[in-house]
């Protein structure tokens, strides 16, 4: 987990952002390497990567065999820091708010 470790804190050091704990990191991510293994999985985005693969234009093209995160020899890992923009509207919460009683 030394590469693990070592971008957490490479992360914090880029960011001021110290809620990301990890040990509970590690745990997610253990957990779906393990579920690499299993045909009947329950990790959405291993199943998702199964069915893409399932087709051969995409399999041939666009997806990557899968593979556990944690490999070193597939390379290392990198944190990236995102913004989300959605233009999706909270169902009228500030409606429902600021309505008098």
């Amino acid at each position: 987990m030394l590469t693990l470790n070592l971008t957490n804190k490479k992360a914090k050091e880029v960011g001021s952002n110290d809620r990301i704990e990890v040990n509970a990191l590690c745990t997610l991510i253990e957990g779906r390497d393990s579920q690499l293994d299993n045909p009947f999985s329950k990790e959405a985005q291993v199943n998702y990567i199964r069915i893409a693969r399932g087709f051969f234009g995409d399999k041939v093209m666009h997806t990557a065999p899968p593979h556990r995160l944690l490999n070193a020899s597939k390379g290392p890992l990198i944190a990236v820091p995102l913004k989300v923009l959605t233009r999706k509207t909270l169902g009228g919460i500030g409606f429902w708010a600021s309505r008098p009683k």
